[in-house]
């Protein structure tokens, strides 16, 4: 399956349109080529990349780019991504981190700072409780 067959639209709005993007589009190397490579098409302002979350944002003016105009320059951009991606070496990915992870990275720094008593200075006044 071609990278054009597993796009798709997940919404889209004047001006606004958003896509699901396959994994091969995600690394950072060929996202970074994805977003400025989209910025070149005319009447495009900006563009989002969620790596993390395989899903693409681009923002563009509807006078000086029509959707269809845009989802034409996009299937060029794409199939010629999918040439470049085939010729990139996958380096060391590491995993990415997700909200859960994050969560508990947090609360470990939250527990750390605690025992530690670097968070809060209590003085001498305050009761045993706080």
């Amino acid at each position: 399956m071609t990278i054009n067959q597993q796009i798709l639209l997940r919404y889209r709005t004047d001006g606004h349109a958003r896509f699901q993007i396959p994994q091969q589009l995600c690394s950072k190397e060929l996202a970074l080529l994805l977003k400025q490579s989209i910025l070149q098409i005319d009447g495009v302002y900006r563009v989002y990349v969620y790596r993390s979350q395989q899903k693409l944002s681009i923002r563009y003016m509807e006078t000086s780019c029509s959707f269809t105009l845009l989802v034409k320059q996009l299937q060029k951009l794409f199939t010629s991504l999918e040439k470049h991606a085939e010729t990139i070496q996958p380096s060391a990915k590491t995993p990415l981190k997700t909200k859960l992870n994050r969560s508990k990275r947090r609360a470990g720094q939250r527990k750390n700072i605690l025992q530690h008593g670097k968070r809060h200075k209590r003085s001498a006044s305050w009761p045993n409780w706080v």
